[in-house]
């Protein structure tokens, strides 16, 4: 797992004691307001953490979230991972909770299981990582491959993670093992070449949204 400059931002005001917590997400516009997102408020990833945090504190902690995002929804990018990391230390910081690394990380397993990798300290940008076991075991990379290209394609659709996942089950059937080495030896390189790449989630992918597989000729010059 790798960081990239794409962000959301999240600003969160801590409201007087007593009154409902306030909530605002939506997709960033140039111009103008944020357009509202295609899901409920509650069922947002920074809420959730918001809600989680209260749970574990047994009190409620009045605050003002907004979201603006940036980040394509269902395009594996982490952007609701991302910000539920945000949400989780901002509270801690802003509350002043106290709330140690380990605890922080027990807090976000909840919510999901790719969000203890953002918890990298009080780093702002979390160290690459390989992340195995239930998102819990996280062994951070030394090379963080500055100043390597990066083409991000964002089509007008996405995959939802949870089908994607679960369309991969159905095909392996408990047969599939993880190229580990394999995916050591990537970290460790100053260049890579697009041959060495590879995702196992190609072919469930490509079931759940069927558009992904299709093989556009290229554009007239």
């Amino acid at each position: 797992m790798h960081s990239i400059e794409l962000c959301d931002e999240i600003e969160i005001s801590v409201l007087a004691p007593g009154q409902e917590s306030e909530y605002s997400i939506g997709w960033a516009q140039s111009i103008g307001a944020d357009q509202p997102v295609e899901w409920t408020i509650e069922q947002d990833l920074g809420v959730r953490a918001h809600k989680v945090v209260e749970e574990h504190m047994g009190k409620q902690l009045p605050v003002r979230i907004r979201i603006s995002k940036s980040i394509p929804a269902g395009g594996g990018l982490g952007g609701g991972s991302a910000d539920a990391s945000g949400v989780l230390r901002g509270l801690n910081e802003l509350f002043g909770l106290g709330l140690e690394q380990h605890t922080l990380v027990e807090l976000a397993m909840k919510l999901g299981s790719d969000i203890p990798f953002f918890l990298d300290g009080d780093r702002a940008m979390p160290r690459p990582a390989i992340v195995e076991g239930f998102g819990d075991q996280i062994t951070r990379n030394a090379s963080d491959h500055t100043g390597v290209a990066l083409t991000l394609i964002v089509p007008k659709f996405g995959c939802h993670t949870g089908k994607v996942y679960g369309v991969f089950d159905e095909l392996v059937e408990g047969t599939h093992e993880l190229g580990s080495d394999r995916i050591r030896s990537l970290t460790t390189l100053d260049s890579i070449d697009a041959s060495m790449l590879f995702n196992d989630l190609t072919s469930a992918a490509y079931s759940v949204a069927p558009e992904l597989g299709v093989q556009y000729p290229p554009a007239p010059r």
